[in-house]
């Protein structure tokens, strides 16, 4: 745990680069050979090995130990290096002038063989005998220790009873490397007492760590030694790999910590369980103290000893965690099968996983909602540290035990959630379940202060040890309980278990809502859509088509080559039908040969009718690998428009099934819009167009306004003219009562002309009065279009009001360019060329318009109000995003501008300016009233709206405060005379 600070982490760093040994040099209590383990010739030499070989290292190199180990011991090292999995050993020789009794240790590390020569003389021995036969007692103690703390108790009093140390210690590492004093043994007289402090982790970098896996037993007899270097032949510094020596030399730093903790020897031991570094048994002495192989390997028999029982206690307790758990869980999924989403169980089951976890709060998030159990907070306050959990995770899974590592906002919610462990449910999206814990204060006892000095050197900086040890009390707040490996173990099979529910639900609603010969949406599922749709497209006024699709003649297909080759056929015909039809359209299944496409957000009926053409078209192209046959299918399909043919999903199929056995009547292989004959008709029903052809006479079809926004700086641009039909009875109607049934005769021309001439009337007069630059648009017909008066009308109309060509719009949709087009591109390529705007409307629903792009005088695309929707619903944004982003780049490219229609939030309005779309129309920016609404309010260009994009749809409801609200368009048939 360093200090804050640039100078701590430059220190931090330092120290994890801080090398732990000395490189070249030994401690001077025994003297190095390195030999070359194919020829056993000693290349490097520690230089104090005159005084006890009585060679020098010049009489040393070049040759091989035998020389001083005599042949047949020598022969007998030989033996061993070359026995597989070879790494260490000792041999008691004698050697020198005085042949005096010296320890010969033998290892070997990557491409060196260390020999290392110790004296015997002067170190504390144990006879092995009396070794072996004492051994029996603390074995039996160990065995029968209850707990974990008793076992450690027994360890260290016999390491210390064995080696003769000051002070004995287990020291265990959390997951953090931070360690704390398990245990302790101390002899009698020393006052200073570390049991249960805690040391930070810097006190041993992860070089040391990797260090006391590869040697488990490190001795250092005495502090204050002067270390002796490693030559080879030429004199050279040693480069060798010190990694497996007990005499290499330690850091300096080492040495420091050594003297500020009081001790001159220490021996440190390895604790390690299944592979990691679990702890240190680290021995501390106030005086030099030297000790023999044998007591060294007795006091590692014992560390090893202690390793084997903790391994088996852990894995005993974590089998029975484990069971425990998966007992809870299996309980907790298996309360999910009554339910129907994640979601709904929020209140119920989610509250049995808060012991499991020890947690305090579960959130979770699918794309039914975010909701959370057991805390106030709204988990909206959540979102940004959950984003950043979900970044950070791994496996779907992620931990921390203090958001304000993740998000400094944390800090407001910290009492109610410190920690959370993120448990990742999807790879689609970002459904996921949040388990938070409180915060936690704790005091924690350092051993000293663990804050450190760096000290800064020529070319770095480094940590200096910490002075005193005395225990130095800390607060932490601001954190949770860590959430240990158990915990996240138990994270990993909770996602597992949730995923595979979910998996299975899903396959439970694919088998309740969709067809298992096709997988499109069968009958139940496709009645709910159509149902939502006409809901939807009653609210907005819009036009709903639907396709009665049957296969001609199916039957022939199952008789002749079998159900097998019919549910192909089947297959194939869903197939073509689902790449035809647009993208927003739904194709599902009736049963048989029976299949449906819901069509919302129509712009015409011509759309509709364009689809039908293609998937007759389509179709009719041949299936192959019949058993060498090729076979033609064809359609029959009745279309049905919403409100006209029936206001609710079953009239609506009814119609289009009737228009379908029309087709089927005449022949087959056709499609043909439903109709109502008057043998269908009762003698009492009015003529629907006789109805509108009276409105019109009677001024009841007027135009109202919809404002149009520059998204760059708010103004007002634009003002779209937009039919509505004033019903003595019934109110105020939208278009999709009245135009379809006019689009069927030539009222549509009649009705087009009306509003061309009101919304040039009124925009003159606007621009005379304040609006000088203002323009208006105004939707046309591919009657209209194709009539060969249209653009003597337009012209007639623009000189009758003292109008600009620019400033009049004329928007076309995608549908109209199907089919003949030559008739349609003379006219508005005239009527371009003489300065009038033209924009495609709904673009994006069609499917010609990006093929006649470059061939039409086209200013502006209209981006549909479907796409722009799919901005408001997080499971649709990402998509909505993506085609928005398309349809911009594409009208960039040509030089176009985008308008968007259907804004109807602040967030969409803020995203499309985003996006570089340049216009906005939508209830947010303001709904369609009557001209005199407007007339009231100024419409120039610094008043009518704010300068602000953000801004700019909270003052239009001033422009709309005579609103009339348009009511649910009714059937057309319901009309009165």
């Amino acid at each position: 745990m360093a200090q804050n600070g640039m100078d701590a982490l430059l220190g931090l760093e330092s120290c994890e680069n801080e090398p732990i040994l000395t490189p070249g040099f030994i401690q001077p209590h025994g003297v190095l050979l390195a030999v070359e383990p194919s020829t056993l010739f000693i290349e490097q030499v520690s230089i104090n090995s005159q005084p006890l070989l009585g060679l020098t290292p010049g009489e040393l190199i070049g040759r091989t130990p035998a020389m001083f180990l005599g042949q047949r011991r020598f022969e007998g090292l030989a033996a061993a290096i070359n026995q597989p999995g070879f790494e260490t050993d000792v041999r008691t020789i004698t050697v020198g002038p005085d042949q005096m009794p010296i320890e010969c240790t033998s290892s070997s590390h990557r491409d060196s063989l260390l020999v290392e020569l110790q004296l015997i003389s002067g170190a504390h021995s144990l006879d092995l005998l009396d070794v072996s036969l004492s051994l029996h007692a603390p074995l039996a103690r160990m065995e029968r220790a209850s707990n974990v703390d008793e076992l450690l108790s027994i360890v260290a009093q016999e390491i210390r009873a064995i080696s003769g140390f000051d002070r004995v210690m287990v020291y265990g590492f959390d997951d953090d490397w931070h360690g704390v004093v398990l245990v302790e043994d101390v002899a009698d007289g020393i006052a200073v007492e570390f049991l249960g402090l805690r040391f930070p982790a810097n006190d041993m970098p992860a070089q040391a760590r990797n260090l006391y896996l590869l040697n488990t037993l490190r001795l250092i007899p005495d502090r204050d030694y002067v270390p002796v270097p490693i030559v080879d032949g030429r004199g050279n510094r040693s480069k060798l790999d010190l990694s497996r020596s007990e005499l290499r030399s330690v850091s300096p730093v080492h040495i420091e910590y050594m003297r500020n903790i009081g001790v001159r020897a220490t021996l440190t031991i390895s604790v390690i369980v299944r592979g990691k570094l679990w702890g240190l048994i680290a021995c501390h002495h106030k005086t030099p103290r030297r000790i023999n192989h044998s007591v060294r390997s007795t006091c590692n028999f014992f560390a090893q000893m202690l390793s084997l029982k903790l391994t088996a206690r852990i894995e005993h307790a974590e089998l029975a965690r484990r069971l425990d758990a998966n007992e809870r869980l299996g309980k907790f999924v298996a309360a999910l099968e009554s339910t129907q989403s994640l979601f709904e169980e929020l209140h119920g089951t989610w509250a049995e996983l808060l012991p499991l976890f020890e947690a305090d709060a579960v959130l979770v998030r699918c794309p039914e909602g975010t909701a959370l159990y057991g805390s106030s907070l709204d988990p909206a306050e959540l979102r940004d540290v959950i984003a950043a959990l979900r970044a950070r995770s791994r496996g779907g899974i992620a931990s921390c035990a203090s958001l304000l590592t993740l998000e400094d906002e944390a800090r407001r919610f910290a009492p109610e959630a410190s920690g959370a462990l993120y448990v990742g449910l999807s790879e689609t999206d970002d459904s996921a379940l949040v388990i938070l814990r409180r915060e936690k204060r704790s005091r924690v006892t350092w051993a000293g202060d663990p804050s450190k000095a760096v000290t800064r050197e020529p070319n770095a900086a480094r940590l200096s040890p910490r002075t005193s040890f005395a225990a130095w009390a800390e607060l932490t707040r601001g954190q949770s309980l860590r959430w240990s490996a158990d915990d996240l173990e138990k994270a990993a099979s909770l996602r597992r278990q949730l995923i595979e529910w979910q998996r299975a639900h899903e396959k439970v609603r694919l088998l309740a809502h969709y067809d298992t010969l096709t997988e499109l949406p069968n009958r139940r599922l496709l009645d709910e859509m159509l149902t939502r749709s006409l809901s939807e497209a009653a609210t907005h006024n819009e036009l709903v088509g639907l396709l009665f699709i049957d296969v001609d003649r199916f039957k022939r297909f199952n008789d002749r080559l079998g159900h097998a080759a019919g549910d192909r056929v089947l297959r194939h015909v869903a197939a073509r039908i689902s790449r035809t039809v647009r993208e927003s359209d739904v194709v599902g299944r009736l049963g048989g040969d029976e299949f449906v496409v819901i069509m919302p957000g129509l712009s015409s009926r011509a759309v509709a009718e364009c689809v039908a053409q293609r998937l007759v078209d389509q179709i009719w192209q041949p299936i192959t690998g019949f058993e060498g046959h090729d076979l033609n299918v064809t359609l029959s399909i009745g279309i049905s428009f919403f409100p006209a043919d029936g206001a609710t999903s079953d009239a609506l199929l009814s119609s289009a099934d009737a228009a379908m056995y029309r087709v089927k009547e005449s022949g087959r292989s056709a499609w043909q819009s439903y109709n109502r004959t008057p043998a269908d008709s009762s003698t009492s029903e009015p003529d629907h167009s006789s109805l509108i052809a009276g409105a019109l006479d009677r001024g009841e079809i007027v135009a109202h306004f919809q404002p149009i926004v520059d998204l760059a700086d708010g103004r007002l641009v634009t003002l779209e003219a937009l039919a509505r039909w004033n019903h003595p009875m019934n109110g105020l109607l939208g278009p999709s009562t009245f135009v379809p049934v006019a689009e069927e005769s030539d009222l549509i021309v009649r009705l087009g002309e009306m509003i061309l001439d009101s919304a040039c009337r009124q925009l003159s007069r606007w621009r005379r009065i304040s609006a000088p630059a203002l323009r208006v648009a105004v939707n046309v017909s591919p009657r209209q279009l194709r009539d060969f008066g249209f653009v003597s009308a337009v012209q007639r109309t623009l000189e009758r009001y003292n109008l600009p060509a620019s400033a009049l719009e004329l928007d076309i949709t995608e549908g109209m360019l199907a089919g003949e087009m030559s008739q349609t591109l003379d006219a508005l390529r005239e009527l371009a060329g003489r300065g009038v705007r033209i924009a495609i409307d709904d673009f994006g629903t069609g499917y010609s318009s990006l093929n006649h792009l470059r061939r039409l005088p086209v200013n502006a695309l209209k981006i549909d109000r479907s796409f722009v929707g799919e901005l408001r619903a997080p499971k649709t944004l990402d998509s909505g995003a993506a085609i928005v982003n398309a349809i911009v780049s594409i009208a960039k490219r040509l030089g176009l501008e985008v308008i968007a229609e259907g804004v109807e939030t602040q967030a969409q309005l803020e995203l499309l300016g985003g996006f570089g779309c340049d216009f906005a129309q939508g209830y947010h920016v303001g709904r369609p009233i009557r001209a005199a609404a407007y007339s009231r309010f100024s419409l120039s260009d610094s008043a009518a709206v704010p300068r602000r994009t953000g801004s700019a749809a909270r003052a239009l409801p001033a422009l709309c405060g005579e609103f009339i609200p348009e009511r649910p368009a009714p059937a057309i048939e319901a009309l009165p005379r």
